[in-house]
């Protein structure tokens, strides 16, 4: 079972399609094409929100998906879970009108998210700058040529504690392929500290404020209600771009095996 503890706000949503680029969220795999994305269902399962195995999301709230990066393919996922779309599928070879919602009971009337945003447009990801729990100002671009796994997350979200021996057992297992950055928000440092003292991670914990944070708004960490959606986990290629998006956490968690297909290339 997907789990999450719970806007857009960029002229436009062009961007150049990275193929291959994947973004999941519970049994839902969606991978980038220079058309829109391509579904995938997980786990033997043949219907989820109702899309279908080899659907082509090429329409999302009347945008066309193809020019979505996958910062803005997640942030209408996770504002799904709130709030109903209208999207266009190919499925057959025919076009096909559907209503996404990944919320529980009856699905509401659609309702257009805010044509300006925030999160990032495109294929790389947001440059960040943030202190660490040591007071070390950790900056992203630095860290070119190598990948980077981003996790936002929060103590008082157990979902993320569950997966924090995932990130160490990643950062332990590619130690100069990788770099593992959890990003705390909505949190306290008193609290982190006794966190990391806790759990003695093996990756570098970085405070990031609330969502109102320029971090928080660039990646869409939000489910457009002014709740964070953590996990939620961003894998960054060596040369800046983002290669997979996951959002929740479920058990097992598929979150190490994209990690590792993608550096090993397997």
């Amino acid at each position: 079972m997907l789990v999450f503890c719970v806007v857009l706000l960029s002229a436009g949503w062009t961007a150049t399609a990275q193929q291959g680029t994947k973004v999941q969220f519970s049994t839902v795999l969606l991978i980038q094409e220079k058309s829109g994305w391509q579904v995938e269902l997980l786990d033997h399962v043949i219907n989820k929100y109702g899309l279908l195995p080899g659907d082509l999301l090429v329409s999302v709230d009347g945008n066309d998906a193809s020019t979505f990066g996958p910062l803005v393919m997640t942030a209408f996922m996770n504002n799904a879970s709130v709030r109903a779309f209208p999207i266009t599928v190919v499925r057959g070879g025919y076009r096909r009108e559907l209503i996404l919602y990944r919320g529980e009971g009856k699905v509401p009337a659609p309702k257009a998210l805010a044509k300006k945003s925030l999160v990032a447009s495109g294929a790389e990801a947001p440059d960040l700058h943030l202190p660490s729990l040591q007071g070390k100002t950790v900056i992203l671009k630095d860290y070119r040529g190598k990948w980077v796994l981003l996790n936002f997350w929060a103590t008082w979200c157990l979902p993320c504690q569950e997966e924090s021996p995932i990130l160490s057992k990643l950062a332990l297992a590619y130690p100069q392929q990788l770099q593992v950055l959890a990003i705390a928000v909505q949190d306290d440092h008193k609290s982190l500290e006794t966190f990391a003292t806790r759990m003695k991670p093996a990756y570098t914990i970085l405070e990031s404020g609330d969502l109102k944070s320029a971090v928080a708004l660039s990646y869409g960490v939000n489910n457009g209600m002014g709740s964070a959606t953590v996990p939620f986990s961003v894998l960054v290629r060596p040369d800046g771009s983002v290669a997979y998006v996951q959002g929740g956490y479920e058990a097992p968690s598929p979150l190490e095996k994209q990690v590792r297909a993608f550096i090993t290339g397997k």
